[in-house]
Order: structure tokens, then C-alpha cells, then sequence
């Protein structure tokens, strides 16, 4: 009688990819295979051996609890406020050649010892421009663009930024590099902690929501969109 058999005439003579997947009995089965309700299990730090491995998990632990208000994200208060109210317009400001000139130095670096040592220089320079704080310009920007950059601190050497696990570490685990400018922590009594280098990110969702408050930029997120249509119109 014909049936799914080997060439025995044993089920078992079936190769693996002739037997029927929705038969247990022809599943085959791993030592190393996990219910579902231990898959969590594998994120547990007693579980895992490898330096990297655990650094990875603690990493997936922290985004899987993270909120846009949370501390850690860097994000300011204003930032949260555009962000869950989409402002439509661009704030009418006037703006003269010295608020320009703060404005580009800010832009072109926005680390606040460069721009004051750059401001200091152009003081020196001439003494009767008055640039706004970094403080001042920051808003500004903020004010103008609705966007503004999330910051962390980061190794000397590029190795890691100090978020996550590594968010209250003094030196980085990779080189042993020391976090902060050493001289200002000395000189200060260790009150003064100064990154010696830092990672901006500029979050997407300011960048859309200020792509969307000019009428020009909103209608070009539309293009893909308007060139289907016009596309499918033609052929029909």
C-alpha cells in the first residue's frame, strides 16, 4: 500500500525534507533546544560567560525599559516638548551679522569649549562684538531649527561612548584612557568634569518635524509619492 516510506518501506527512511512538518513526531529535536519561557533566560548575567556577550545583553536589557524622558537619552526638556508638539512654524526672529557669525561658529563645532575659545579670539580681535553665550546660541538654534543634538560622552581614542554600561565609568574598559580632561579635574578638586571628547546625535524625529514646517521641504517629502501617481496616471 503506497505511503510516506523510505526505501525500506520505513517511515524513518524519509529524508528530513520529505517528512511532514506538522507532525511532532517527525520534528527532530536539539539537546540544545529552549522553550519559549526560557528564551529570557538567556539574558540573565549568571548565564553568560563572555566579557562581550554580557556587556551586549546588559545593553538589550537597557532598551528594552528605555523611554524618551529617560535621563540617560540626553534629551532636554525643550527637545521632549517639540517632540510630542510638533511646532508648524518657523519663529519669526530677527537676525543681524553678529548673531550670523555666533550661529556659524556654533554649527561648524557645537562643543562649548570651542566655541568660547573661538569667541574669546574674535573678542580679542575686536573688542566692541558681543556674541551671545554658548548657553544663548544653543537655544537659538533650537529655537529656529526645532532640532538640537543629544550628547554623550565619548573615549579619547573613539572606542565607546559612556551610555549604557558605560554611562558612570571614569576611564574606558578598551584603553584605560581617563573620561575627563585631567588637568581641570585636578585643578578643580575633581568638581570640574570636562569630557575630553564628545558624540553628538541629532534625533530623526526633530529633523522630520523640521523638514515638515517649511512648506518647500514638506511638499519634496511628498515627491516619491506625487511621481507614482503621475506615473500610474500615464499608464492608465
Amino acid at each position: 500500500m503506497p505511503g510516506n516510506t523510505g526505501p525500506s518501506g520505513h517511515a524513518d527512511d524519509l529524508d528530513i525534507a520529505d517528512r511532514p512538518l506538522d507532525n511532532p513526531a517527525h520534528q527532530s529535536h536539539s539537546p540544545f533546544d529552549l522553550s519559549p519561557g526560557d528564551v529570557e533566560d538567556l539574558w540573565l548575567q549568571d548565564t553568560i560567560h563572555l566579557s562581550n556577550l554580557k556587556t551586549a545583553a546588559e545593553f538589550v536589557k537597557g532598551l528594552q525599559g528605555v523611554t524618551l524622558d529617560n535621563p540617560s537619552l540626553g534629551m532636554s526638556d525643550e527637545a521632549l516638548h517639540r517632540l510630542w508638539n510638533p511646532p508648524h512654524k518657523t519663529p519669526p526672529v530677527v537676525i543681524d551679522k553678529v548673531t550670523r557669525l555666533a550661529i556659524d561658529l556654533y554649527l561648524e563645532n557645537p562643543l562649548d569649549t570651542t566655541y568660547k575659545t573661538n569667541c574669546k579670539a574674535i573678542q580679542r580681535f575686536n573688542s566692541n562684538i558681543e556674541l551671545l553665550s554658548y548657553y544663548k546660541i544653543k537655544c537659538l538654534v533650537a529655537n529656529l531649527t526645532g532640532v538640537e543634538s543629544v550628547m554623550h560622552h565619548m573615549c579619547i581614542n573613539s572606542c565607546l561612548a559612556y551610555t549604557g554600561p558605560f554611562m558612570d565609568l571614569d576611564a574606558c574598559p578598551v584603553c584605560s584612557e581617563p573620561r575627563y580632561d585631567q588637568f581641570y579635574l585636578g585643578a578643580s578638586s575633581g568638581r570640574n568634569k570636562i569630557p575630553r571628547k564628545e558624540f553628538h546625535t541629532i534625533p530623526i524625529g526633530l529633523q522630520l518635524q523640521a523638514l515638515y514646517r517649511s512648506p518647500e521641504s514638506a511638499s519634496l517629502a511628498h515627491y516619491l509619492r506625487n511621481e507614482r501617481y503621475r506615473i500610474i496616471a500615464d499608464l492608465e
